[in-house]
């Protein structure tokens, strides 16, 4: 049996999780208007890129030029796929925060 303590927890973070998608939905539908208002205007390239280096495959942040960091870890000297999938990841982190800011944005 769980006690009443988490059961509020499971609660909160349920009501948590929910917010977070609402956010982003919400982010994802202002940056559809935008593009609809004006399709013209080029959506924003992606912020890392994978690249073949002598240790093997590395993250590249296109905005500094240099390795990307995860958390503190450089993500180099890895395997294909495993560039890869930190990219995608980082990515995913990326439009969330645009997302965020265009919602924040929209709000003012």
């Amino acid at each position: 049996m769980r006690s009443a303590t988490e059961q509020m927890a499971t609660q909160s973070r349920a009501k948590s999780n929910a917010r977070e998608a609402k956010i982003l939905a919400d982010g994802i539908q202002i940056e559809e208007q935008q593009q609809a208002a004006n399709p013209d205007a080029e959506a924003l390239p992606p912020r890392y890129e994978v690249r073949r280096d002598g240790a093997g495959w590395s993250v590249y942040d296109v905005n500094t030029g240099r390795v990307a960091r995860k958390g503190a870890l450089p993500q180099n000297g890895l395997t294909r796929s495993g560039a890869e999938q930190a990219a995608w990841d980082m990515q995913l982190d990326e439009n969330e925060a645009r997302y965020r800011q265009a919602l924040a944005n929209a709000v003012r």
